[in-house]
């Protein structure tokens, strides 16, 4: 994470990265979400969610991994081995990432499909209910316990919006006075993009769902992050969906602690080790 990045990020409670994926892959992911919610039928039972087949690809896209290491986690861990032979268990703690697992986990995911006209929730921040899953940031070091990340696969355009926001409210002190939490406030402010765009933006910051005016509906997959010891949404993922995804990525749906007893860390998925 750029130091321009952190600074943008803790600013405003949000950054954008334009034009991350490519032409092709936007394509591909467009008819996905497409499909997804007009034909759902259509795919294997294990396809129908919007982090499997072409979906899976964003979870731990690479222009990603670096930013959520430094955000989620409060720091940019990662292991690296300073010794022969491989790593004990004792060296490897569960908000680390290793080459086998992540340092953050993924809780909460959707497919979306905005037509011309149409708006998304009501503006909203939350979760405001203690440390584990507000904004912080001290020393340097920034730490947003629940992260967004929101995939645009069509241009947003000037007039268009995607997920606006209220900048900077993620660090407010007071409650926000109900004439201001209004759709039309004008301390809401949207962003333009090209297609193959990605938002990334803690859920302490006021956000929602914009008025959108392109005649070709937005589709979007957002995605939400959190530390391995924390868990605020209830996904109720099928296995089936994660076993499909090489191994290095199910770790991000491995289960909400961090050692159990004789120092084994949580730095693996399995069926017994699922988060619900």
């Amino acid at each position: 994470m750029t130091d321009e990045q952190k600074y943008l990020f803790d600013l405003n409670g949000f950054i954008l990265l334009p034009g991350v994926l490519t032409a092709d892959e936007c394509k591909t992911l467009r008819a996905f979400v497409l499909t997804l919610r007009n034909d759902p039928e259509s795919l294997p039972e294990s396809d129908r969610h919007s982090l499997s087949g072409p979906g899976s690809m964003l979870l731990d896209h690479p222009a990603l991994v670096g930013i959520l290491n430094t955000i989620v986690t409060g720091e940019n861990h990662q292991l690296t081995k300073d010794k022969e032979g491989p790593i004990e268990p004792e060296d490897m703690p569960g908000y680390l990432e290793t080459e086998d697992a992540y340092a953050f986990r993924c809780e909460s995911s959707g497919a979306f499909m905005k037509k011309a006209g149409g708006r998304g929730q009501s503006p909203h921040a939350y979760p405001r209910v203690g440390p584990l899953f507000g904004y912080q940031c001290q020393n340097q070091k920034i730490y947003s316990g629940l992260t967004r990340v929101a995939w645009e696969l069509v241009e947003v355009g000037p007039n268009d919006e995607g997920t606006t926001f209220i900048p900077g409210s993620h660090k407010a002190n007071f409650t926000t006075p109900r004439h201001l939490l209004e759709h039309e406030s004008l301390l809401m402010q949207s962003y333009n993009c090209p297609e193959g765009s990605v938002v990334i933006f803690t859920e302490s910051v006021t956000h929602a769902g914009g008025l959108w005016n392109s005649e070709s509906p937005r589709l979007a997959i957002l995605n939400c992050y959190s530390p391995i010891l924390a868990q605020y949404h209830k996904m109720d993922l099928p296995s089936e969906v994660i076993e499909a995804m090489p191994p290095k990525r199910q770790t991000l749906f491995r289960g909400v602690w961090g050692h159990a007893p004789g120092g084994k860390a949580n730095v693996f998925y399995s069926r017994d080790n699922q988060a619900q």
